[in-house]
């Protein structure tokens, strides 16, 4: 097994026992992954994909932003981070199709669902739960650098807004799966 395949196995397990700690502590507190927004509804099919265009738009109209002012300012231009191999390797392997298949579930259903929950309960105001949510979320993308954790932060706060205004989860985790995947394909089929 390669490094990689050891690192996303290690992911899906830190993942996987994250999401069972999770709905410990609801089950615990009385509540189930309902109360905090998880149910399935016909129309979050196509309100994924909305916030899928919505999140890449926001994140394409900043990256050229970024670009320009970077490069007006500086005369270089700026580098973001595209390395998914780092984290997925240099091809698709039965470990990365489970990491990207658990990965939006355990963001989504941690950083957005429980914690702007949690957030909205105890004060009631929506920014500061979608700038805590997004704050958080955003950290640990740092290894990715400045540039591309500003990126991940617009497309987290069109996820962190929708959350907000609608409390439903499933469309928010079903746009987080579109981009971790179109992400990794794009890389592993563009790049090998």
């Amino acid at each position: 097994m390669s490094d990689a395949s050891w690192r996303l196995a290690n992911g899906v397990i830190h993942e996987l026992l994250a999401l069972a700690v999770l709905l410990y502590v609801l089950f615990r507190q009385g509540r189930s992954a309902r109360d905090i927004g998880l149910s399935f509804r016909w129309l979050d099919l196509p309100v994924s994909l909305a916030l899928y265009g919505g999140g890449y738009l926001a994140l394409y109209f900043t990256y050229i932003v970024l670009h320009y002012f970077y490069f007006f300012a500086t005369g270089h231009v700026l580098k973001f981070w595209d390395d998914v191999s780092q984290l997925m390797g240099n091809h698709f392997s039965i470990v990365a199709i489970i990491f990207i298949l658990i990965n939006p579930w355990f963001e989504e259903l941690i950083v957005r669902g429980y914690l702007m929950s949690e957030i909205l309960a105890l004060n009631k105001n929506a920014w500061v739960a979608v700038v805590l949510s997004v704050g958080v979320q955003s950290l640990y993308h740092l290894y990715q650098g400045i540039p591309n954790v500003v990126l991940l932060a617009v497309h987290f706060s069109i996820f962190a807004l929708y959350y907000a205004k609608s409390r439903r989860i499933l469309p928010v985790i079903l746009a987080h799966f579109y981009t971790d995947a179109v992400s990794a394909g794009y890389f592993l089929f563009h790049h090998h």
